[in-house]
């Protein structure tokens, strides 16, 4: 009997700590809006970094293709310098499946300039507006606390 009393008012110690506060309350809000900040500057980054990286990889892969034409180039002259009779029919041949795979480049290459930066203004604005919803969200839940506080 007297282990039973003495578990009981182990159970009633323990629940009475357990019991949340107002500053568990505030540090929970602190939390939510210190995350909601980070979500925020992380997103907007992201969007920023995409931006970058659409002119990034067209700028590579322009690179990459002017620099195969520049090979195509040096090898059609090479085949051009070439003396040899028995080539002679190799020759134009080579020739002209290099010199349609150059045209073909320069399209791509022509193609990749004309691509604008990617614009993600619009992203960042919904961004903006989805964590003012949130933070208004916040505001609501935490709304009534110095009510409570009575």
């Amino acid at each position: 009997m007297k282990n039973l009393s003495f578990i009981m008012i182990a159970v009633v110690f323990v629940s009475c700590s357990s019991a949340t506060t107002l500053e568990d309350v505030e540090k929970q809000e602190e939390e939510a809006r210190s995350d909601l900040i980070e979500a925020k500057e992380e997103m907007v980054e992201l969007a920023e970094t995409k931006e970058e990286y659409s002119v990034d990889s067209r700028d590579q892969a322009i690179k990459e293709l002017e620099k195969r034409q520049k090979t195509i180039k040096k090898d059609i002259k090479n085949i051009k310098d070439l003396e040899s009779s028995s080539l002679a029919s190799n020759k134009e041949n080579m020739i002209t499946e290099l010199e349609n795979e150059n045209e073909e480049l320069e399209k791509r290459i022509d193609r990749l300039e004309k691509q604008t930066r990617e614009n993600w203004e619009s992203a960042k604005d919904s961004i903006n507006l989805m964590i003012s919803d949130l933070e208004m969200k916040i505001d609501q839940i935490t709304s009534n606390l110095e009510e409570n506080q009575d």
